[in-house]
């Protein structure tokens, strides 16, 4: 549980109610309750008010719900700045560094799985590593492509 200053429960108490159906509101996080509501927290730290909302073809009698956190479109550009610094902070904590180096590149004749760090010449159909199973992606197989293999 969060303790929060003076100031900011002055903030807390301006923010406005959303409602989902009337606003024009974005979904800009998606995940279970516990994260969903760590992220709200954060946005209404920031000022910037929030809602979270069940898919209602998400739920599922043998898991928990798939939640999404919405905020109005207008916000759009602070979230995701907010966002982008939760992001450095868990990085730094975790000694890890990210760069658009770590980018898979599929028109490369190997790749290197960032989970398992195996040299694939593929990956699986569903677009998996097929030594663990981490989601990599699919290669691009546009029409550029093809007109280029027939050339």
């Amino acid at each position: 549980m969060s303790t929060y200053t003076e100031e900011e429960k002055d903030v807390l108490e301006e923010i406005i109610e959303l409602d989902p159906e009337n606003d024009d509101l974005v979904t800009v996080f998606i995940s279970d309750l516990q994260n969903c509501r760590e992220r709200l927290e954060e946005l209404q730290e920031e000022g910037i008010p929030s809602v979270i909302v069940a898919f209602e073809d998400h739920i599922s009698a043998m898991g928990p719900p798939v939640l999404q956190l919405l905020v109005r479109r207008e916000d759009i550009e602070d979230v995701a700045e907010i966002f982008k610094e939760i992001w450095e902070e868990v990085l730094d904590t975790e000694g890890v560094t990210a760069s658009a180096s770590d980018v898979i590149d599929f028109s490369q004749d190997t790749i290197v799985c960032p989970g398992c760090e195996t040299e694939l010449s593929e990956v699986t159909e569903e677009g998996e590593c097929p030594e663990c199973g981490l989601f990599l992606g699919f290669p691009d197989e546009g029409p550029l492509e093809e007109e280029e293999a027939n050339s």
